[in-house]
């Protein structure tokens, strides 16, 4: 079976409701028999100082390339699939498992919002909420770029 670790992150100074988010997605990965880790705001150390500064205004793009550069060093530390969970996520179905036979997925996220009209829309697209890569993947080093 692959090894898959899941990995998350969150600023210390967060919402109670994310909290929780967190720990459904923590204690899912223990009963799954993952790996498991999770980060605060020292996922930023993951890009040079000078990439910090050129982004500064532009925290979802730096938040993009740490995770990219820590995922990166966890597959080559561990191998297996390295697998990114956002803070928000809530684990629905704690049976549910990683398939580990996909090279690279996404997720799909939901957005649930009212209308102009008082109404509900629900909006699905691929996101990156929840992402996989696995270490068989050519072409996902991220090691060359100047972050």
């Amino acid at each position: 079976m692959t090894p898959i670790t899941i990995l998350q992150s969150a600023a210390d100074a967060r919402p109670d409701w994310v909290s929780r988010c967190m720990m459904s997605v923590a204690d899912w990965s223990q009963q799954q028999d993952y790996a498991y880790h999770c980060i605060g705001d020292e996922l930023f150390d993951w890009v040079t100082p000078e990439c910090r500064l050129k982004l500064k205004d532009r925290t979802p793009i730096l938040a993009d390339l740490a995770r990219l550069r820590w995922m990166e060093s966890e597959r080559s530390a561990r191998g297996g699939l390295v697998v990114w969970i956002d803070a928000d996520t809530l684990v629905m179905d704690p049976t549910w498992r990683v398939p580990d036979s996909e090279h690279t997925f996404f997720g799909e996220e939901c957005w649930v919002q009212p209308t102009h009209r008082g109404r509900v829309a629900r909006l699905s697209f691929t996101s990156q909420c929840f992402y996989g890569v696995h270490e068989g993947v050519s072409g996902a080093g991220f090691s060359g770029l100047p972050l």
